[in-house]
């Protein structure tokens, strides 16, 4: 069992709101693509990865040990592939030949390894969410059989770094660990997520998301590799969000711009033919005027000969 018990989520995105039925043991992987199923519908996608730290103590004498372990993943409640892991173990808890071993088995257990922050430190990681199982240990240094190896289960915390997500585990000889993995959700606004059974994948009955910045990001890891995509992924959607709303602001701008530039041409047009009309009375009002004008001069000049003849008529000589 990994602990995970069945339960409802609640999922709330930036785009909407859906629930999720998880199944007792599911692995994280299996929820992961339960969240991915209605990411259409929150807009909220998730990334799901199993680690376990196994820590070595110092073998007896200041010598050497060996150490054995039967290792594998489970999905769905399906066992993999075992692969038996052997190697020694150095001076002071030296786990780089465990590393190797275990690298050697990734193409039958899907899990890989690497030193943590100390060499007596190793990482298991199964990327896809997959349960990860550690049976049947063997320890043996000077002494005879000694239990060296603990396991703790780690998870990103989103930043790059991990973080345990319990007590370390003492595993004596023929011991075993499951541990399940972790699911990192993510989503371009704000999230929350609620759940009917807290303590098992959220510690809380409602568990908000928390902002994370392109600058925050670190590539120390494979999940804080993952981590990042998808925050990049997030901030890309963003601003082609964001620029397709200014391509609307700007065509709609655009047209109206357009649509002035006409209205103004119609006007200056329409200006221009009442001023062509308004010229046009003007010069036949003058016109007339000028006609008036002329007649009235003519007649009064007419009007002017007429005495004048008639003056002539009576100054004229008279015939003897």
């Amino acid at each position: 069992a990994n602990g995970v018990v069945a339960q409802s989520l609640s999922l709330q995105g930036p785009d909407g709101s859906a629930d999720v039925f998880v199944l007792d043991n599911e692995d994280a992987g299996t929820v992961a693509a339960r969240v991915d199923v209605v990411a259409g519908d929150t807009g909220i996608t998730a990334v799901a990865a199993t680690q376990l730290l196994l820590t070595a103590a110092a073998p007896a004498a200041g010598g050497v040990a060996t150490g054995s372990f039967a290792l594998s993943t489970r999905t769905a409640g399906v066992q993999g592939a075992v692969a038996v892991v052997a190697a020694t173990i150095g001076t002071g808890g030296d786990l780089k030949a465990m590393a190797s071993r275990v690298n050697a088995w990734i193409d039958t257990t899907g899990v890989s390894a690497r030193l943590g922050d100390a060499t007596n430190e190793l990482v298991l990681r199964a990327a896809g969410g997959a349960d990860i199982v550690v049976g049947d240990v063997i320890t043996t240094d000077a002494s005879g059989s000694a239990t060296l190896l603990s396991a703790t289960g780690l998870r990103d915390d989103g930043r790059g770094g991990l973080v345990a997500t319990g007590a370390a585990v003492a595993l004596p000889a023929n011991a075993g660990v499951a541990v399940g993995g972790a699911v990192l959700l993510s989503a371009a606004g704000p999230l929350s997520v609620r759940t009917t059974a807290p303590g098992s994948l959220f510690a809380a009955a409602t568990t908000d998301g928390e902002a994370t910045s392109v600058a925050s990001l670190a590539l120390s890891t494979t999940g804080a590799a993952a981590a990042a995509v998808a925050v990049v992924d997030d901030a890309l959607d963003a601003v082609a969000a964001e620029r397709a709303l200014l391509g609307g602001f700007q065509n709609r701008l655009d047209a109206t711009i357009a649509s002035l530039e006409s209205t103004l041409d119609n006007v200056g047009a329409a200006r221009a033919r009442i001023t062509d009309v308004d010229v046009a009375a003007e010069l036949a009002s003058v016109a007339r005027s000028r006609v008036l004008s002329e007649a009235g001069v003519s007649l009064l000049a007419q009007a002017n000969q007429s005495p004048r003849l008639a003056l002539r008529l009576l100054t004229a000589p008279s015939a003897a």
